[in-house]
């Protein structure tokens, strides 16, 4: 018997969605950031779910087995939701800055910080973006 639950829905933002499935497939290796559970995309390509099956041969009694798994899944639908929210900070950040090209204080004021030296290396790097942010952030 399959215990199957949903945990999330893909965000829209493909940027967003590439990144918490890269997250999610790393999480299922071994099953080891899982607690023993899989995670899958279901049949209609957004929603993330966490199955595990059950063996009439296993060791665990099956009330057991449904209280840790339904445990489980409220762990992992809580881990999904804090990923999604700090991506999509991240995203909304990164848009910020590429838009306006200034970097902020961490200040009282929340002012853009225009005090940029003469030199070209004190400035922000074009080059970097937020999928070069996101790879750094995915990569850590």
């Amino acid at each position: 018997m399959y215990a199957i639950s949903a945990i999330g829905e893909l965000p829209e933002n493909s940027v967003a969605a590439f990144a918490l499935m890269k997250i999610m497939l790393k999480a299922n290796l071994f099953w080891d950031d899982t607690r023993g559970n899989t995670i899958a995309l279901a049949d209609d390509g957004a929603t993330l779910i966490l199955e595990h099956c059950y063996a009439e041969e296993s060791r665990e009694p099956f009330e057991a087995f449904i209280l840790s798994f339904a445990e489980d899944c409220e762990y992992m639908a809580d881990l999904y939701a804090g990923m999604l929210n700090e991506i999509t900070e991240n995203i909304r950040e990164e848009k910020e800055l590429d838009e306006t090209g200034c970097v902020f204080d961490i200040g009282d004021d929340d002012s853009p910080d225009d005090s940029f030296a003469a030199d070209d290396e004190d400035r922000p790097n074009p080059e970097m973006n937020f999928y070069s942010a996101i790879n750094t952030m995915i990569a850590a």
